[in-house]
């Protein structure tokens, strides 16, 4: 657990710094990933933020990911970030 603390906090860090991201996930391994997600638009006067944090196994895209990495055809980011739309 102290190992994913480490990519909890630096995902935290990029988003915190960051206000146009939404979400940064992390590939831990091919069986965990680490995503923070944030939980609203930020506005200009706001004081807080609040953020999702969920960690487990990739889901059916991130799964769709990993295999076309393996076949050579994507390098793997170590964090991949997601812009509000």
């Amino acid at each position: 657990m102290t190992a994913l603390r480490a990519y909890i906090n630096k995902s935290l860090d990029i988003l915190a710094k960051r206000p146009n991201i939404k979400r940064a996930t992390t590939f831990v391994s091919p069986k965990i990933t680490v995503k923070v997600t944030r939980q609203r638009r930020t506005r200009a006067n706001a004081k807080q933020q609040t953020f999702l944090l969920s960690v487990g196994t990739p889901n059916f895209l991130e799964r769709r990911f990993l295999k076309s990495r393996k076949e050579g055809k994507f390098p793997l980011p170590k964090y991949d970030l997601f812009t509000a739309s």
